[in-house]
């Protein structure tokens, strides 16, 4: 007599983290400051007189701005991220102080993206504002997305697939310190990634002030 034993497959349950829509809006400051601009162009001008090509490269002086994290929200929960913005100024200022930036070198990313970073006293401020603004956006139920380590900049250039043999032009901007600016921003933003060709800056979608 044969004894025939049921054998159940065992379920395994996957902790599986539900994948988040790709980002659509950054959290930054838009950098407005008169001297910031002007220097910023200056190197701009020392690009294009090197090779024109670098113009479809150029960041426009009236978007300049340095960004904390990237996130997806949807239309539906963007008063509820102001919320978490208002929230964001108010903690990170009362906590660290106010917003003193000070750029003043020029880096690249990966020899792709031209970029000014900032002092080391503005690189702490700014990377504690960063903490607590994500820290603040994740309890309202915000993921930020950044895959990169923070890094404080400002974009200055950026390089496209077709423009590879542009690489290296601007190394000789890269030896000398370059002091473009001190400013305090009045305020944070969300603000949508993508921006028209014809916009001047990325369409705002929320404000906070930040205390002074």
């Amino acid at each position: 007599m044969i004894l025939l034993i049921p054998i159940f497959a065992k379920k395994h349950s996957y902790n599986l983290t539900p994948k988040l829509p790709p980002p659509n809006v950054f959290v930054t400051v838009h950098i407005e400051d008169d001297t910031v601009i002007k220097n910023v162009n200056k190197i701009q001008q020392k690009l294009l007189s090197v090779d024109p090509r670098f113009n479809s490269t150029l960041q426009k002086l009236t978007s300049l701005h340095t960004t904390f994290d990237i996130f997806y929200i949807d239309r539906d929960h963007l008063q509820k991220a102001k919320t978490a913005l208002e929230f964001a100024a108010t903690m990170s200022a009362t906590h660290f102080g106010p917003l003193n930036i000070t750029f003043q070198r020029i880096e690249t990313f990966d020899n792709i993206t031209f970029v000014s970073r900032t002092n080391f006293g503005s690189k702490i401020v700014l990377t504690q504002y960063q903490k607590k603004i994500n820290e603040i956006f994740k309890s309202f139920g915000f993921m930020p997305q950044s895959k990169f380590k923070y890094k404080p900049h400002m974009t200055l250039a950026q390089l496209g697939h077709d423009h590879t043999e542009l690489m290296h032009k601007w190394d000789f901007l890269l030896k000398n310190i370059t002091k473009f600016g001190n400013f305090t921003p009045k305020k944070l933003q969300i603000c949508a990634i993508s921006m028209a060709r014809k916009d001047l800056y990325y369409p705002v979608l929320a404000e906070a002030y930040l205390p002074q």
